[in-house]
């Protein structure tokens, strides 16, 4: 979805909102006597992989991150049947769930790996073209407004986009910072 101010809280929003549908739907599943080892791989599965469709393409303002964070947090507490009554917080949900990677840290892995496959010319020159490609601001428009090579620039610590492209050609040093990516989540 491309709205007028490049916005992407609206993007991730619809398929928080389908996923969450989706598991008050099944919630039932839930509920049965499984394990929770269990109960984590249908979530992994039918939740986050449904939710994580398209996230290579979006922004990750603080914003967008905290919805993703209180949506993996949500979703975990449906999952141990923890009510909001019970006042825990998500250190304390995370340790009962015995949660390894956050959602949030793949979601960003695979824009960094899907970022470096565009760079290396691997998936033709369309899709480098649109990351190398000017298009003409128009008047009034902010300049500080977080874009999608910002976060691609951030999250290895580059400067410029050259600086960026020039890491990604090395394949195997790529992988090994996608794959070393940490979110700074602060939970």
């Amino acid at each position: 979805m491309i709205t007028e101010d490049v916005a992407t809280l609206k993007e991730v929003q619809i398929p928080i909102e389908k996923t969450r549908q989706n598991i008050w739907e099944n919630k039932e599943l839930l509920r049965r006597n499984i394990g929770l080892n269990t109960k984590k791989i249908i979530l992994a599965c039918c939740v986050f992989s449904v939710f994580n469709y398209g996230c290579e393409a979006w922004i990750y303002s603080k914003t967008v991150q905290k919805k993703i964070q209180t949506f993996e947090m949500w979703c975990y507490r449906r999952l141990l049947k923890v009510p909001w009554t019970e006042k825990k917080n998500n250190k304390e949900i995370k340790q009962m769930a015995d949660v390894g990677e956050r959602v949030l840290q793949q979601l960003m892995k695979r824009k960094l790996g899907y970022t470096g496959h565009i760079m290396r010319g691997s998936s033709g020159p369309l899709l480098q073209l649109s990351l190398e490609g000017k298009i003409e601001e128009m008047k009034g428009q902010e300049s500080s407004r977080r874009n999608w090579m910002g976060d691609v620039k951030e999250w290895p610590g580059s400067t410029s986009y050259g600086d960026t492209k020039q890491e990604a050609e090395n394949r195997e040093e790529w992988r090994d910072m996608v794959a070393n990516l940490r979110a700074e989540d602060g939970s």
